[in-house]
């Protein structure tokens, strides 16, 4: 085994453990460490705009359901409306045709 090839090693330095190794190793570890915490950089971001899209389209969907809890309100207020001006226009088609009734029956 070369001498290269036993890094990285550890030692115990007073109460502390320290880790020897190449420059190449130090390197490599740094690079692997800013490559990660540019990639927790960027999750972190998407995260933000996944949060903001979920919370317009929460926003959208209550305010889907209001409108369309009134526009049922307003089917059914419409449909109450049109029933009692059926019964308006029923109710003065038999009044006169029972008077007309009335007065063919007096004119007999």
């Amino acid at each position: 085994m070369s001498w290269a090839q036993s890094y990285p090693t550890q030692r115990v330095e007073g109460k502390d453990t320290v880790v020897v190794m190449t420059i190449k190793q130090a390197q490599d570890i740094n690079t692997v460490f800013a490559n990660q915490k540019s990639e927790i950089h960027k999750l972190n971001q998407d995260l933000k705009g996944m949060r903001s899209v979920a919370d317009s389209l929460a926003t959208d969907l209550i305010r889907t359901k209001v409108t369309l809890n009134r526009t049922q309100q307003n089917l059914i207020v419409n449909e109450l409306k049109t029933q009692r001006m059926l019964n308006r226009q029923a109710q003065f088609f038999f009044g006169f045709w029972a008077a007309f009734i009335t007065y063919l029956e007096l004119t007999k």
